[in-house]
């Protein structure tokens, strides 16, 4: 698993960013841009750590295209599916 999921907190936080992507009205590289920032902000993380462990969850790879481009690309409903996998991934499994 690459390392930015490791990070403390980073299943809260992408959960924190899926509600906010979630609301946004328009799914568009800056409104996105602008949910993120906003995010990492409230939840006191460095954006760029949110936008890294975003990257990974949404693409499964630590480099890529810009990532407000391909979220926009890629469609509220696939950035959902893939940020909810991501979570239930990083989420500890019962005993």
């Amino acid at each position: 698993m690459d390392t930015h999921l490791r990070a403390a907190g980073v299943e809260d936080h992408l959960a924190a960013l899926d509600a906010a992507l979630t609301a946004l009205e328009t799914f568009d590289p800056a409104s996105t841009e602008a949910a993120l920032r906003a995010v990492a902000e409230a939840r006191g993380v460095k954006a760029a750590s949110l936008i890294h462990a975003a990257r990974v969850a949404v693409t499964g790879r630590s480099a890529s295209p810009g990532l407000f481009e391909v979220l926009a690309l890629l469609g509220r409903a696939r950035v959902h599916a893939r940020l909810v996998a991501a979570s239930r991934l990083l989420s500890p499994s019962p005993s």
